[in-house]
């Protein structure tokens, strides 16, 4: 009865996980959540209160997000990505960091196209890929968790379209070396590879050593970023996230949302602007580095 592509999916370990630890703490028992990558904290109450007194706009908004947000993402990605050529057009606003992924799969892959993938990874990575008819190919990290730029240009083929890359990294918690990074700009740099950047723990690093995929000379028609405000803002219920990609990838992906998720909720993406105001700086980040 049901389609072919669903014939070998399961659901999400993580959210099985999650949904049973809820359950067990509903009825009483004790459990200490690990399943989840959720900040054990609230959203910030000035967050809360901004959107309360916005609670009367309740309408559609356009599918790439309020363009007062994409502005203001634009603005702040800038800064933070040492960036100057990342404007609102590359902006694509979503409900939560993981349609963007599906998204991005969706407009770039083709049956077969390859997408390698360091591993460990994420649960939903190979899910994704292989929903947009994409195959995944699996990298080891080096034995220290570091990526593996040496190991990746081997794994390179004629059907490679994307390599993807994840730090700090979900499952490790590892930030990849500036190093590791520099030598894979040069493995996909004449290369008509996308570099997928999931960077959604980015702004929770507890020392120096973050270097940003955009250091690196990166063809910017090439990279496409992932990010959002679940982790950093303790937003996580308000699926919220965004992608930057070139012009023509992100018109893609607004196109593909028109027909699929839509908008993001306003009430979250004025709650994203609020953090945006706020310079999102995530107001746990003292408290998790102790």
């Amino acid at each position: 009865m049901l389609s072919q592509r669903l014939a070998n999916l399961e659901e999400s370990a993580t959210l099985a996980l999650n949904a049973k630890v809820k359950a067990l703490q509903a009825s009483g028992q004790t459990v200490y959540n690990l399943t989840a990558g959720e900040p054990d904290c609230d959203t910030p109450a000035y967050i809360q209160k901004s959107v309360a007194k916005a609670l009367d706009q309740n309408k559609y908004t356009p599918t790439a997000g309020l363009p007062a947000l994409r502005y203001a993402i634009a603005n702040s990605a800038r800064g933070f990505y040492t960036a100057k050529w990342i404007t609102e057009d590359n902006i694509v606003v979503t409900a939560g960091a993981k349609p963007a992924l599906f998204a991005i799969f969706q407009v770039l892959l083709d049956p077969g196209d390859e997408v390698i993938i360091p591993s460990p990874s994420w649960v939903s990575y190979k899910r994704q890929v292989e929903l947009a008819g994409g195959a995944v190919v699996e990298v080891p990290l080096r034995k220290n968790f570091d990526l593996d730029a040496k190991a990746i240009a081997k794994k390179i083929s004629p059907r490679t379209k994307i390599v993807l890359i994840n730090s700090p990294h979900n499952p490790t918690g590892l930030v990849f070396s500036a190093r590791e990074i520099a030598k894979l700009a040069r493995v996909v740099k004449d290369k008509p590879i996308f570099v997928l950047s999931d960077d959604i723990y980015a702004r929770l690093v507890y020392g120096d050593d973050y270097s940003p995929i955009t250091t690196q000379p990166f063809n910017k028609d090439r990279l496409v970023i992932i990010n959002g405000f679940s982790k950093s803002q303790a937003l996580t219920g308000w699926r919220i996230g965004y992608l930057i990609a070139p012009p023509a990838v992100a018109t893609a992906v607004a196109q593909l949302l028109s027909h699929t998720f839509g908008n993001a909720p306003l009430p979250s993406q004025n709650a994203a602007l609020s953090a945006l105001a706020g310079g999102d700086q995530p107001p746990m980040l003292k408290d998790l580095t102790r």
